[in-house]
């Protein structure tokens, strides 16, 4: 899986000594950084095949005593 991201940047002029137009380009200031969300995209595109995955090895009826058991351990757990 590939996710493009579009970087929008100044362009700012090169001059040489004695010349009137420029002889070339640098980068400046980010305009426009569009990669966080391409990350946001690709995890979209990823968490249904994650979860998928996770259901495929964890046992539904197990979490559930799981989480019995951690409302049992925070009750008697005192300060």
């Amino acid at each position: 899986m590939t996710e493009n991201a579009d970087i929008i940047a100044e362009k700012i002029p090169v001059y040489q000594q004695g010349r009137s137009l420029p002889v070339g380009y640098r980068h400046g200031n980010i305009l426009h950084d569009g990669r966080p969300d391409a990350m946001a995209n690709m995890m979209k595109k990823m968490y249904p095949a994650i979860m998928q995955t996770c259901w495929k090895y964890i046992d539904a009826e197990e979490v559930l005593v799981l989480d019995e058991k951690a409302k049992e351990i925070r009750s008697l757990k005192r300060y």
